[in-house]
């Protein structure tokens, strides 16, 4: 199951890179500019964005972040960005049902993305149900 997820992993960490050397980019050129105003106003919307990532990562099931990165990149390269948000109060039933789990997560989050026209961004809610996770867009 791990190398399903390694080609993902690293393309999201290239991406990640890719859009941390524009943003250095563009606050150089702003600085350059003199256009302080406009610099604060790029990093508090770059804060923002990475801010709404950081409910991912503290999740506690690497399997779980690991899927949801590799559907974002699949779906990054629709030019599609997913926003995840999460109402996960108990992480254990999750885990102990996992296989199953991920391989209907990944199809509920698929096909609410399918045939859909989206520009942009899509924010998408994961809510516990016992040991099962339902699929909401925002």
């Amino acid at each position: 199951m791990e190398d399903q997820f390694i080609t993902p992993l690293i393309t999201f960490i290239r991406e990640q890179r890719h859009e941390f050397l524009n943003f250095l980019q563009v606050v150089l050129g702003y600085c350059q500019l003199g256009k302080y105003e406009r610099v604060e106003n790029y990093i508090k919307e770059l804060q923002n964005e990475l801010s709404m990532d950081s409910a991912l990562f503290r999740l506690d099931f690497d399997e779980l972040i690991l899927l949801l990165l590799k559907i974002r990149v699949k779906f990054l390269d629709k030019g599609i960005k997913i926003i995840y948000h999460f109402d996960i109060k108990d992480m254990k039933p999750l885990v102990e049902n996992k296989e199953s789990l991920l391989k209907e997560l990944e199809s509920k989050i698929e096909f609410l993305l399918e045939g859909k026209n989206i520009n942009g961004s899509i924010n998408i809610k994961l809510i516990q149900n016992g040991n099962n996770l339902e699929v909401k867009h925002l």
